[in-house]
C-alpha cells in the first residue's frame, strides 16, 4: 500500500485473485497490451526479458508466456499469499514476492519490456514507482507499459470509498486514483523515458453489474 496513505486506507480488494482459476479467458487488456508489446519489439519478443509489476496471481504473464514462447517472462507482485497462488497454478511462470517501491526487488537494467496493468492507480505517490521500474528497464530502447486510469485534463483525481453502514470510522478502500496524462508524463520524463504516448483500450464486452462487487463491476 502507498505509505503517503492514511492509516485507514486499506487496500483489501486484490484478496478476490484467489478466487480467479486459471483457466479463464484472457482479458481484453491482456490482448491488447500484448499486441502493443507486439507491435512495439516484434512479432515473437524473441530473447526478451519481461517482467509484469503486481501481477496478483500471474495470469497476465501466464498469458505472455504463451503467446509470446521465445521470450523470457516473469511476475512480480507483493502480496505473498498471491505469489504462493501463483505458483500454485502457473507453476511454468517465474513469480516472485517483491515491492514496486523497493528498488532491490529487480535488478537493474535487466528487462527489455515491463508491463504493469491496473496497479498505478491504487498508489498517491505514483513517482518512486515510475523510478524504479526505469531503473529496472535496458537503455536504451526499453518499453514500460502502463495500463491503468489516465485523466486527459489537467487534474489528479484520488478516490477513496468505504461501505455505507460502517460509520464514519470505517476503513477507506483505495485502486481507483486517476493520475492525469500531464502528470503521468512529467514523471516518465523525469526518470528518463525519451517518449511517451497514450492509447485509448476498447472494451469488447459490456461488465454486468455485480451486486457482490459494484465498485469493481
Amino acid at each position: 500500500m502507498d505509505k503517503s496513505s492514511p492509516s485507514n486506507v486499506h487496500r483489501t480488494h486484490d484478496k478476490f485473485y484467489l478466487e480467479i482459476p486459471a483457466s479463464i479467458e484472457p482479458k481484453d487488456s491482456f490482448k491488447s497490451s500484448a499486441d502493443l508489446l507486439e507491435k512495439l519489439m516484434g512479432p515473437s519478443l524473441a530473447g526478451r526479458e519481461v517482467l509484469d509489476a503486481g501481477c496478483a496471481v500471474g495470469h497476465f504473464p501466464h498469458y505472455l508466456a504463451t503467446r509470446f514462447p521465445e521470450a523470457t517472462v516473469e511476475g512480480l507482485e507483493y502480496l505473498p499469499q498471491l505469489v504462493s497462488k501463483g505458483k500454485e497454478l502457473f507453476p511454468d511462470v517465474k513469480i516472485r514476492q517483491g515491492s514496486i517501491f523497493d528498488e532491490d526487488s529487480a535488478n537493474n537494467g535487466r528487462f527489455d519490456a515491463i508491463t504493469m496493468l491496473g496497479v498505478l492507480q491504487i498508489f498517491d505517490d505514483i513517482t518512486p514507482i515510475i523510478s524504479n521500474l526505469a531503473k529496472w528497464l535496458k537503455h536504451p530502447g526499453g518499453v514500460l507499459l502502463v495500463h491503468g486510469l489516465f485523466n486527459p485534463f489537467d487534474f489528479d483525481v484520488f478516490t477513496r470509498y468505504r461501505k455505507a453502514g460502517e460509520g464514519l470510522a470505517g476503513e477507506l478502500e483505495n485502486g481507483w486514483n486517476i493520475v492525469s496524462q500531464r502528470t503521468f508524463a512529467d514523471v516518465c520524463k523525469t526518470a528518463g523515458a525519451q517518449s511517451v504516448n497514450f492509447h485509448e483500450f476498447k472494451i469488447s464486452v459490456d461488465i454486468a453489474p455485480n451486486e457482490e462487487d459494484p465498485v469493481r463491476s
